[in-house]
């Protein structure tokens, strides 16, 4: 896209549409009826597209891919298979036959080695590339592998229309959130052409939203949708063969998505400042999330334990919420501000009692209001996939069963469980938090294939792009509900030695040997140096004040001096952490970075070769001859003189496998070999190279020959 003509276009586009006008022909006259507001909805998507169809060249469609490792050695070894197999069926003599299976082995072989050098040559790309967009589309393809919505019926219109101006702010505050190049609707208008038309197109959607909100009109170019049906991951195969099994998605146009934006906004603000949500309402709120809603029922449970009573939950999903709900009465409810009911398909019914009796009965009742709540707004909750577990400490779990009747389905008992999901974490009984560290490790079985897939030792993405894939998809997973489960570390005081965070730490470790490339007998705290990634429990430290310091924000409050909210309540369950957070004393310097600033520039076998270097974890023969490798018998260097090590073949060796490629005063001591190594770049890459060419260390001759390979 040329910005460049955008913008020089782009400021014309108030003038075009007579925003500067303030006669009966400008925008603000034309656009007081519904009539005159489609038409000038209509003039701008058009401006837009032209301007789209001169700025921008469209995407030619695709004919195919053809594969980067189809080369001439390939066609060659494929030619030659291909004579081999003709002569075989042709004379039938059985010398053919072997030259025809030497010749598929010769391919076979080609084409792995080709496949082998493409896959790393695009690697290296994603690894060098300014842009991050093709590292994460690796990263997707590495961690990866519904019914249609009924017709909305037509809604009566707004008949307040006080207050509820669009300034051009609130305009480019919903295009800059967007994501620029998202799959747009049927206009082709992507969001990364209104960025680019700037304050121009922020000041005339102003104009036009504003005017949809005072009609109560929404143009109906904006409700037109196109939808792609995708099938839903996980699910079994026959699932796939009901429409159950796909969830379509419907791409909307960009300009409608910006003032739906805006209005949902407003819908938002309006409900906080009037305290027309209930206090326990988490979702789609702001300074609200889900670990929060967690951290709330674990510490309602313990506080219910500490009282010598127990606890019981209750999961209940609606089916199909989003297709039921009835959209002139959710409206009736929004224009008239009375009605204190969030619409969401999950809700949770938690209870206190002093035996299982009491916590049954309490859920049965509230299931009635649930169902009576449910039948007069045309919704149905579904029983069979409700979740009930009592909270108990005691050796044996309550068997005490709820029975859950609905009309016309009759009664359905739902059984208590050991453990249950709750908005992604696993909530179990007794609250040791074992079933959700089982989930973590199923899930980062997947999760894993992000970083494994896509760096090892000698060849994929460079260390500081691995470790950006380790700490915002594996990381984030791993400390997900951490403000729930993690007990905070004392200051100065050593790691936790048993629990859900200690075996989450050694997911973590196991991490890390992939991204920096070093063996498992490498000491963690090295790694956790070189690769600049903090242990978990430290980091798990910071999440957890983080998370303290969000719930002393004085606006999760009412203002009012009355109830207070979830935020709140968390606090005052929590005083002690917060206690031990504030005993932390002294001022430390903030580290730098200088860990990852000396690997740049470097691929990924030489960053891997460096830090064996730094934390003597390498293929010679003094640490194999350490970890016992029965092949090597001797931790002594061929010349006799010392123990083979990358220092004493760089600086000591006097029979070196091959000639020195730097002046013998460059590196002339222990201190020159180890200040070498992290500040001077170029030197420090004449040793890896020389290493690497050694011959000492087979596990680099591919990556070696590769790199020569693609200097040529």
């Amino acid at each position: 896209m040329d910005r460049e003509r955008v913008k020089a276009e782009s400021t014309l586009l108030c003038a075009a549409m007579g925003l500067t006008d303030p006669g009966p022909n400008g925008l603000l006259s034309r656009t007081r009826t519904v009539e005159g507001l489609d038409k000038a909805f209509d003039s701008l998507v058009g401006w837009l597209t032209w301007v789209a169809g001169e700025s921008t060249p469209r995407k030619k469609a695709s004919c195919g891919y053809s594969s980067p490792w189809w080369t001439a050695e390939v066609e060659q070894a494929a030619r030659e298979a291909r004579r081999a197999e003709r002569l075989a069926k042709e004379t039938r003599a059985e010398y053919c036959w072997e030259e025809l299976s030497e010749r598929l082995k010769a391919l076979s072989r080609t084409t792995r080695e080709a496949r082998t050098r493409a896959w790393r040559h695009n690697l290296q790309e994603a690894s060098e590339a300014k842009k991050p967009d093709q590292m994460w589309s690796l990263e997707r393809w590495a961690r990866l592998r519904s019914f249609l919505l009924p017709e909305p019926p037509r809604l009566p219109a707004f008949k307040d229309s006080s207050g509820q101006a669009v300034t051009p702010t609130e305009i480019a505050k919903a295009i800059g959130g967007a994501s620029p190049w998202k799959a747009p609707g049927e206009d082709l208008l992507p969001m990364g052409l209104l960025k680019a038309c700037g304050i121009p197109l922020a000041e005339v959607l102003a104009v036009l939203a504003t005017r949809c909100l005072e009609l109560g009109w929404f143009p109906d170019r904006f409700k037109k949708a196109k939808t792609i049906v995708l099938p839903k991951p996980g699910k079994a195969p026959p699932v796939y063969q009901t429409p159950g099994g796909y969830r379509p998605i419907a791409l909307l146009p960009t300009l409608g998505k910006v003032i739906e934006s805006v209005v949902a906004r407003k819908v938002t603000q309006a409900a906080e400042v009037n305290g027309l949500l209930p206090d326990e309402q988490m979702g789609n709120r702001a300074h609200r999330s889900t670990e929060m809603a967690v951290r709330l029922v674990v510490a309602q449970v313990q506080a219910a334990w500490r009282q010598k009573a127990a606890a019981s939950l209750l999961q209940l999903d609606i089916s199909g919420a989003f297709d039921t709900v009835n959209h002139t009465r959710l409206l009736g409810h929004c224009e008239k501000w009375a009605t204190r009911a969030g619409f969401a398909d999950d809700t949770n019914l938690l209870v206190f009692g002093r035996n299982p009796e009491a916590n049954v009965r309490q859920l049965e009742a509230a299931w009635g209001t649930c169902i009576r709540w449910a039948d007069s707004r045309g919704m149905k909750f579904a029983p069979e996939k409700s979740e009930l577990i009592h909270f108990n400490k005691g050796r044996r779990q309550w068997s005490n069963q709820l029975e859950l009747t609905s009309p016309g389905r009759g009664t359905s008992p739902d059984r208590p469980k050991e453990s249950a999901r709750f908005l992604g974490v696993w909530l179990d009984r007794k609250l040791n938090w074992k079933a959700h560290l089982a989930a973590v490790e199923r899930k980062l079985r997947t999760q894993s294939y992000a970083l494994s897939r896509l760096a090892a030792s000698t060849w994929g993405l460079g260390l500081a792009k691995a470790r950006e894939v380790y700490t915002k998809c594996i990381r984030s997973a791993l400390a997900y509900g951490a403000p729930s489960f993690h007990i905070l570390t004392d200051v100065g005081g050593e790691p936790v030695k048993k629990g859900i965070t200690k075996a989450l730490g050694k997911a973590q470790n196991k991490s890390l040997r992939i991204l920096a490339g070093a063996f498992k007998y490498t000491p963690i705290r090295n790694l956790e140096t070189e690769a600049w990634v903090p242990p978990l429990d430290l980091y798990l430290n910071k999440r957890l004040a983080d998370f303290e310091t969000r719930l002393q924000r004085t606006d999760l409050d009412d203002g009012q001096g009355g109830k207070k909210t979830a935020g709140s309540v968390i606090l005052t369950a929590c005083s002690k952490i917060q206690q031990r957070l504030r005993s932390r004393s002294g001022n430390r310097g903030r580290p730098r970075n200088e860990a990852l600033r000396r690997h740049d520039g470097l691929s990924k076998a030489k960053s891997s070769l460096l830090i064996q270097i730094r934390t003597g974890g390498i293929g010679l023969r003094d640490f194999l001859f350490t970890r016992g490798v029965p092949e090597v018998l001797t931790p002594a260097c061929e010349c006799g003189e010392g123990r083979e090590t990358a220092e004493h073949l760089v600086v000591w060796c006097f029979a070196p496998p091959l000639t020195r490629r730097w002046e013998r005063t460059g590196i002339w001591t222990r201190r020159d070999f180890y200040s070498v190594l992290p500040t001077t770049a170029r030197l420090a890459r004449r040793v890896l190279d020389w290493l690497m060419d050694s011959g000492k260390l087979p596990m680099y001759n591919l990556a070696r020959r590769l790199e020569l390979e693609a200097a040529v």
